[in-house]
C-alpha cells in the first residue's frame, strides 16, 4: 500500500532512467491466481502469502527466478462454522465443507493440515483435504452465511463480519488453540 500511495515504483523508475513507467494495479482473488499470472507474464510483481511464494520460487528456480521478500504480515485465522454442534475438527466428518483461498497453497489449507496431524496423527495430516474447495475470502463468507458450506478458514476483515452473524463461531483458532476448542 505504501509503494502504491506514494508511487515509488515510477519515482524509481525515473530514477534509474527508465521513464515514466504507466502502473497498474490488479487485485487477485488468491496467491495461486497471482502465481499464474506471474508464469503468464500478466504481472511484474505479486504481493501475497508465503505458501504462494514458496511454491512459485520452487517451481521456477532456474528458469523464471521468481524472487520475493517475506513475510507481509502476521494476522490471525479462524475457522468460522455455521452449525451450533461443531466443537471440534472431529466433529465435521466427511460431510463438512470448508472454505479456503486454496487448497494447495493457502495458509489457511496448511493449516488445517497441521491441524489434522495434530488430532489424527502425522501421517493422517491430510485427513480433512477433502472437505476443503477454494473460494475467494469474500465468496466464502457469503456462501458461509448462507450455509452453502460448513466452514470458512478465513482472514480479516472477513472472519469478524461473520462472527457478527448469530448462527456463526469460531471452531479453530490456531494462535489460542491447536486441540479445536473454541477461543
Amino acid at each position: 500500500m505504501v509503494v502504491r500511495q506514494r508511487a515509488l515504483i515510477e519515482k524509481h523508475a525515473r530514477a534509474a532512467y527508465l521513464g515514466d513507467l504507466d502502473v497498474t494495479w490488479v487485485r487477485y482473488p488468491s496467491g495461486e491466481a497471482m502465481n499464474n499470472a506471474l508464469r503468464f507474464g500478466l504481472l511484474d510483481f505479486a504481493s501475497g502469502g508465503v505458501p504462494p511464494l514458496l511454491k512459485i520460487w520452487d517451481e521456477t528456480r532456474g528458469d523464471f527466478g521468481v524472487r520475493g521478500v517475506a513475510p507481509l504480515a502476521a494476522v490471525p485465522m479462524y475457522l468460522n462454522v455455521n452449525k451450533p454442534q461443531l466443537k471440534s475438527l472431529k466433529d465435521l466428518g466427511e460431510k463438512g465443507v470448508i472454505a479456503v483461498p486454496s487448497k494447495e497453497i493457502s495458509s489457511q489449507a496448511i493449516t488445517l493440515q497441521m491441524a489434522a496431524a495434530r488430532i489424527y496423527g502425522r501421517r493422517a495430516y491430510d485427513h480433512l483435504d477433502g472437505l476443503m474447495v477454494t473460494m475467494s475470502h469474500p465468496d466464502a463468507m457469503r456462501a458461509l452465511l448462507a450455509g452453502s458450506v460448513t466452514g470458512h478458514f478465513g482472514s480479516p476483515p472477513y472472519q469478524y463480519e461473520e462472527l457478527e452473524a448469530p448462527q456463526i463461531h469460531t471452531l479453530l483458532n490456531p494462535t489460542r488453540s491447536w486441540a479445536g476448542r473454541r477461543p
